[in-house]
């Protein structure tokens, strides 16, 4: 299982439970042989992929389904398809042990401005890692000078954030790069 800085979670749960709760993100289940190529392989590899990650600390949790050895790689791309970066972790697991691991993605590219909506409170917030990242709104798309800077973003954790209790009428929202 997955855990990105937002306590979001993708992965596979020791009773089998598929979670794909971090955006754009995936579960791959190892596939077997079979002639059709859906049978699953229970001792095949694992795979989490998050296609846009966000800066920070990310946990990976392995939990023992059997007993004995295994291998774990946490890799990094970058939008170009390169790789960023890897770290390869091996041990022994037994049947219910759970194993910790923890990784930072710097991801390249600009921050991804992520939003919760809990009854009429919207919530916009990104990493405090991209540093100098200004937030801006603008109520008409069509007006390309109608940009200006939100204020109330305040800094909880890892992440700024901007709690708009009431928002009323269209707004656009956008991250301006240093």
């Amino acid at each position: 299982m997955v855990t990105d800085p937002a306590g979001k979670q993708t992965g596979v749960q020791p009773d089998g439970t598929v979670v794909d709760g971090i955006p754009q993100s995936a579960y791959e289940s190892p596939v077997g042989d079979g002639e059709d190529g859906t049978e699953v392989d229970p001792t095949g590899p694992k795979t989490v992929r998050i296609d846009s990650p966000m800066a920070g600390t990310y946990t990976i949790d392995i939990t023992g389904t059997n007993a004995g050895s295994y291998a774990l790689v946490a890799m990094q791309g970058g939008s170009d398809g390169g790789n960023l970066g890897s770290n390869g972790f091996t041990g022994t697991i037994s049947p219910g042990q759970k194993m910790t691991y923890q990784f930072t993605a710097i991801p390249s590219g600009p921050p991804p401005l992520l939003s919760t909506l809990q009854g009429r409170s919207l919530g916009l917030f990104w990493t405090t890692n991209y540093v100098g990242y200004t937030l801006q709104a603008n109520g008409d798309l069509a007006d390309p000078n109608g940009w200006s800077t939100v204020g109330g973003v305040t800094v909880n954790g890892a992440f700024n954030v901007l709690t708009n209790p009431s928002p009323t009428g269209t707004r656009f929202y956008r991250l301006k790069s240093p």
